[in-house]
């Protein structure tokens, strides 16, 4: 029996810690510090996942959903078995210790949230130390919630996201609560779970984009998330990203005075010629005529 423990670093895992520093500014600022995020991560498939807190931590609380496989966890000399769609939540300050389990790793979904009102969540949520699980069956509504949080964050930290950010946590613990008391979770309609990958090609049109994170922004798989999303756009994703990088090119060309070489580079493209191709096959002329021809008031298409 092995007695490997391993608390982080995981293949595919991601997370987010936000500096101390900042942390304590929030807490100074009102719309903000009556719940906030610490720390968020996504652990796929954490074999051998340990974690050993013999003080907890004093201004935390640490949600974690285990969306496959099982694991444990223990406080207070009592030992709590996490399955497949628990939500555990470990109250700040708590001594603890969680676990993966060694013949079902876990895949946890976790947050870190600190604030001044996150006794009065864990009591609306009707969770302490001695009652610490939550059955939350469905696992589409709270990766939909994760990936918007951490998305959000991975953007920026600045005041105006993370009072964005404070908003969206404080909905989706209450969210919780509704489908503890009433079973019903306020499912994200298809069209809105869209409607954000859109938005995050739009806020991205200088990188390139994966089709796997598009679907993963709508809390869908690959397949389903092109299905819905031509059914509604009548369009491929990748080919509705194409459009949205040239719509954002044709208007820098009316705009502004930038060269074509740096117009193609701020949609991500690094080679003029490329880019002039491209652009053609879109809007019908080159960059340059397009250009010419708004100044001289003609029509081009």
């Amino acid at each position: 029996m092995t007695n490997k423990h391993i608390l982080e670093g995981f293949s595919h895992s991601k997370h987010i810690n936000l500096p101390v520093d900042d942390i304590k500014l929030y807490k100074n600022i009102k719309l903000i510090s009556d719940i906030f995020l610490t720390a968020i991560g996504h652990f796929p498939n954490a074999k051998y996942h340990y974690v050993s807190r013999k003080k907890g931590i004093p201004d935390e609380t640490i949600l974690i959903y285990c969306a496959d496989g099982t694991g444990w966890c223990k406080m207070r000399n009592k030992k709590w078995i996490i399955n497949t769609h628990d939500l555990i939540i470990i109250p700040y300050g708590e001594p603890h210790i969680y676990s993966s389990s060694s013949n079902k790793p876990w895949s946890i979904f976790w947050m870190h949230v600190s604030g001044k009102r996150i006794n009065e969540y864990l009591k609306l949520l009707n969770v302490n130390a001695g009652k610490p699980l939550l059955s939350i069956h469905k696992t589409s509504e709270i990766l939909y919630y994760f990936e918007k949080i951490f998305t959000n964050l991975q953007n920026t930290y600045s005041i105006h996201n993370l009072i964005a950010l404070s908003a969206l946590l404080a909905h989706f613990l209450t969210q919780i609560n509704l489908h503890k008391v009433t079973g019903f979770f306020k499912e994200a309609s298809i069209s809105e779970r869209i409607k954000e990958s859109i938005n995050y090609m739009k806020n991205h049109t200088n990188t390139s984009i994966k089709l796997s994170q598009l679907a993963a922004i709508s809390s869908m798989s690959i397949p389903n998330y092109c299905y819905y999303f031509k059914k509604f756009h009548k369009d491929s994703p990748i080919s509705y990203f194409l459009h949205i990088k040239f719509q954002k090119a044709c208007n820098l060309l009316l705009t502004t005075n930038m060269q074509i070489q740096n117009i193609a580079l701020s949609i991500g493209i690094d080679d003029a010629y490329y880019f002039s191709r491209k652009f053609k096959k879109f809007m019908g002329t080159a960059p340059s005529i397009y250009r010419d021809n708004f100044k001289q008031n003609k029509k081009i298409i």
